[in-house]
């Protein structure tokens, strides 16, 4: 019964500490920071391409990064170039391999 109470107690400290604890304003995106392109090549030959960039605020802290998929952001031609040059650098690799 007493660790019960102590749990009520603590749980009600808790609640009450996170009411008076002044919230943090919300920060405004206002550039973009490092972005991230990530190509993979699998064995069955299959290529994908995702994006990550950092979204800033004004005194250049991150407030938090966009994922994506890269091929949503390209044309079917550099599409197609992209996967033509990640192909050939995996065909290039196995082929020092042998």
């Amino acid at each position: 019964m007493k660790r019960l109470a102590v749990v009520v107690l603590l749980l009600a400290a808790v609640v009450y500490a996170q009411k008076k604890m002044p919230r943090e304003a919300p920060r405004t995106p206002t550039s973009v920071g490092a972005i991230v392109l990530t190509l993979k090549s699998s064995a069955a030959g299959s290529v994908t391409a995702t994006i990550q960039a950092q979204v800033l605020d004004a005194s250049g802290a991150r407030i938090t990064d966009f994922h994506g998929d890269l091929f949503d952001y390209t044309t079917a031609t550099q599409e197609a170039q992209i996967k033509a040059v990640v192909t050939a650098i995996r065909a290039k690799a196995e082929s020092e391999l042998k």
